[in-house]
């Protein structure tokens, strides 16, 4: 029998070179969330480095500074839905493609959706349950509310956010008291506890139903849209880190309430937004930044755009795609319009059919995908 002879090694046959591990390390900190999630499948000390505390929170970071590839939310409960900006944007079509959420947890039609906070979800199930989510790992957790017996208070706000200081993502629950301040209690996913804060007072929260409230998370302090429901002339905030309410005043044309339509407020790369309208026009909306975060003096107006169509709609900039462009949220028509700067031309896309517009708990918000463990 003849023997088989060996083959020459070539060039071809010879182990690929290794990349050093802190190459591959800083390339996979700006890789998407869910790419680096299926490098977890790889082997198992991927595995090990990829879910270390420390490597998820700067790819967090890292995501949330870079403000591209944002998602967003519109909850038509029971049902979750994702809409890519960037292809909304982009891609010339007038209607809107969006994806559906299978998620691990069934949310019911007594459901409300709390807002998104570095990737995780949070809904609040009246009256007694919260569910804190990640959809693309599909963690979820469930919050109980006992011995506090709030039942089903009308005057209550909520919220969602993250604690920087102690890295702990928190939940916060207030409710009116006898005494007319804000009774609140906050809750530590971290060390899964409530803690009673204590009577609060802020101005600018109405005394009325604002359970639905839209909130914004920033720099670790949640803000309340309730502006829209009073005509008070500053924003109601909560901050996670000094657990204390706190009031913002807005731009000073803002404060003259016969001028401009109740405010909406957004954050628009990292800094606290608020868009208004003129009453006497009704052709113009003006973008105002806060340059430096709890500093009223540092209102900025960004943009003021001319509208060529008279409306009673509330434009709310929700985010910058890469290519410079600004995506505003149609409060009235519940729809999204692309604007240019550059050119100053804007373009509407309409939700697809699929979405019930109709629904009394429609909401949105901006989401990034992340790898954050509530497990974790």
């Amino acid at each position: 029998m003849a023997r088989k002879r060996k083959r020459p090694e070539t060039k071809s046959s010879k182990p690929p070179a290794c990349l050093p591990l802190d190459i591959i390390y800083e390339i996979l900190l700006i890789s998407p969330a869910k790419a680096v999630g299926r490098f977890r499948c790889l082997s198992k000390s991927l595995y090990s480095f990829l879910t270390d505390s420390q490597f998820i929170h700067r790819h967090t970071l890292q995501a949330s500074d870079k403000g591209e590839d944002h998602r967003l939310v519109p909850t038509f409960l029971p049902h979750l839905y994702l809409i890519n900006l960037e292809t909304a944007a982009l891609v010339p079509r007038k209607s809107i493609l969006a994806k559906e959420v299978v998620q691990s947890f069934k949310p019911c039609w007594d459901c409300r959706f709390l807002g998104s906070c570095n990737g995780l979800l949070c809904h609040y199930r009246c009256p007694d349950k919260f569910l804190v989510s990640n959809p693309l790992t599909r963690e979820y957790c469930q919050v109980w509310v006992h011995g506090f017996g709030l039942g089903k208070n009308p005057s209550m706000v909520l919220g969602f956010g993250f604690d920087h200081s102690s890295k702990d993502y928190k939940i916060l629950r207030g409710w009116l008291s006898r005494s007319g301040g804000w009774e609140t209690q906050v809750f530590s996913v971290k060390n899964n506890c409530w803690k009673l804060v204590g009577v609060q007072e802020s101005s600018a929260l109405p005394k009325t139903t604002v359970v639905n409230l839209p909130v914004v998370s920033l720099h670790g302090v949640i803000h309340w849209d309730a502006n829209q429901e009073s005509n008070f002339k500053s924003i109601a905030s909560f901050d996670f880190v000094k657990e204390e309410l706190r009031d913002i005043m807005l731009p000073p044309s803002d404060r003259d309430q016969n001028l401009v339509v109740p405010s909406c407020i957004s954050a628009l790369r990292g800094r606290l937004c608020m868009s208004r309208q003129c009453l006497q026009t009704q052709d113009r909306t003006d973008v105002w930044i806060m340059e430096e975060y709890g500093v009223p003096e540092s209102w900025t107006k960004q943009l003021s755009i001319e509208l060529r169509w008279n409306v009673r709609d509330h434009w709310v900039p929700i985010c910058h795609t890469k290519n410079d462009r600004i995506i505003f949220q149609n409060k009235k028509k519940r729809g999204l319009i692309v604007y240019n700067p550059k050119d100053k031309k804007f373009i509407k896309r309409r939700f697809p059919k699929c979405l019930p517009l109709d629904c009394p708990y429609f909401w949105m918000a901006t989401y990034v995908e992340t790898l954050v463990s509530i497990k974790n």
